[in-house]
């Protein structure tokens, strides 16, 4: 078990340092101006403001958090309990996030947060959700609303996955495949 930790450790240490290089690569890029990278490539669109490192964080974050479920069915165990999940997900996300947006809205002057609709909607992480209110608070905040959707749809998943029949491992696999 120690042995296990310790990998998982190291690996939510790497997403975490990939996800502060496509922040600080966005940053650097909006900055400078450097949006393309002009050389004609089939990548210069997503390698130019990395775009492609979104899809690479969530594939990553996908594999880590489904990892237990499919180790705990493969093991004949009980999958992992849904609240302390849930809440080692909210603990990773919103402290931080709501530092960020209360400093940010409050340096950048943005109006319309700090409302009795504004705060449920850009606290609650809401914003993606309606029209009028997507581009407010923190821009790229839309990233976390999807991983939201996707930690609460994860155990969902991973439940309706363990009640596919399967007579051997490789069935097992095939119907997890193809869930997919």
């Amino acid at each position: 078990a120690g042995a296990r930790l310790a990998a998982d450790l190291e690996a939510e240490a790497n997403r975490r340092k990939l996800g502060l290089a496509m922040v600080a690569h966005d940053y650097q890029a909006r900055l400078s101006g450097q949006l393309d990278s002009g050389d004609g490539s089939v990548v210069a669109p997503y390698a130019a403001r990395l775009e492609v490192g979104v899809t690479i964080f969530f594939l990553i974050s996908g594999f880590l958090l489904y990892r237990p479920f499919v180790a705990a069915l493969v093991a004949g165990e009980p999958p992992p309990s849904t609240g302390p999940y849930a809440w080692r997900r909210f603990l990773r996300i919103a402290p931080a996030y709501w530092v960020a947006l209360t400093v940010t809205v409050l340096w950048i002057g943005t109006e319309g947060l700090f409302t009795s609709s504004g705060l449920p909607t850009f606290y609650g992480l809401a914003q993606s959700y309606r029209e009028s209110t997507i581009s407010g608070g923190i821009t790229q905040a839309w990233s976390l609303t999807v991983e939201i959707a996707f930690y609460a749809f994860l155990p969902i998943y991973a439940a309706l996955m363990r009640r596919l029949p399967a007579r051997d491992e490789r069935a097992r696999f095939r119907a997890e495949a193809a869930g997919l």
